[in-house]
């Protein structure tokens, strides 16, 4: 009897020393605690305009303001993405642009662009070229949406286009101011200096007819229009070649009454 408790004694006492080292009766141990971070929502940048725009006006970075917010609440505003723009020298709008409008890079227009022309030019005139000096171009530093004086240099003697190599040939040189205040529409400037250039400006269909005719008798000049007190500024009269050699109109009369007198003393002798 005595060793049945005994042996069941032991066989108690082993089982609670398996157990205890196995960890039956030890705690749980805790679970790690894992640090679930939530994903960042990202962010979108845009532009928006601050006033009006008309469709062909020209456009400043400063009349428009970058926004950045998430994009959450750039979707309401129909943006789900970055919409950069590059603003460039002479840029204009495609179409008419309100105060407050999200603008992206295709509501713009480039010089390069295949519809620049037509966005550009006023309504009821049409985009017409004028060769110049390709060297007064580079002086001037004529660009797109300048204002320009055309002129004209004539005389009655003869063509100047034909005579350009013996301008002193012809008589009664004259500067005359063809058109005032054209828009210039391009610039096409020829590589080499010696050559002439073509600026594309914009003219109603009087002015082109008018500048047809001018182009086959004359040689065109054009310079920056000039602004003007409408009080003190007097209007533009033609310019003579007196008015830079004052001799000039004397030196002729004298050449006219030799050859009168010439004339008049063959009459006599005959």
């Amino acid at each position: 009897m005595n060793t049945r408790i005994i042996f069941v004694i032991a066989f108690i006492a082993i089982f609670l020393g398996i157990a205890s080292l196995s960890g039956v009766f030890s705690p749980p141990k805790p679970e790690p605690v894992v640090n679930v971070q939530k994903p960042v929502e990202p962010k979108v940048s845009f532009w928006v305009a601050k006033q009006t725009i008309l469709p062909g006006q020209e456009v400043l970075d400063n009349e428009f303001e970058q926004q950045v917010m998430f994009i959450s609440q750039a979707q309401k505003l129909h943006v789900n993405r970055d919409q950069p723009i590059r603003f460039e020298t002479a840029m204009v709008a495609r179409t008419r642009i309100e105060a407050g409008q999200v603008v992206v890079a295709s509501d713009f227009s480039t010089p390069d662009s295949a519809d620049y022309i037509a966005l550009i030019t006023p309504p009821g005139k049409v985009a017409y070229p004028i060769m110049v000096n390709t060297e007064d171009l580079n002086v001037m530093s004529v660009h797109p949406n300048n204002l320009m004086d055309v002129m004209l240099l004539s005389s009655p003697g003869g063509n100047v286009n034909e005579q350009q190599s013996s301008l002193n040939g012809l008589h009664d040189l004259s500067v005359s101011l063809l058109f005032k205040s054209v828009k210039v529409l391009s610039v096409n400037k020829n590589k080499e200096a010696d050559k002439n250039s073509s600026v594309l400006v914009a003219l109603n269909q009087d002015q082109v007819a008018k500048l047809i005719i001018a182009r086959r008798i004359g040689q065109i000049y054009i310079y920056h229009t000039s602004i003007h007190d409408p009080a003190t500024s007097k209007p533009f009269r033609d310019v003579m070649v007196k008015d830079v050699l004052p001799t000039y109109s004397s030196v002729r009369e004298l050449r006219g009454a030799s050859v009168t007198q010439k004339a008049d003393n063959q009459g006599m002798s005959r």
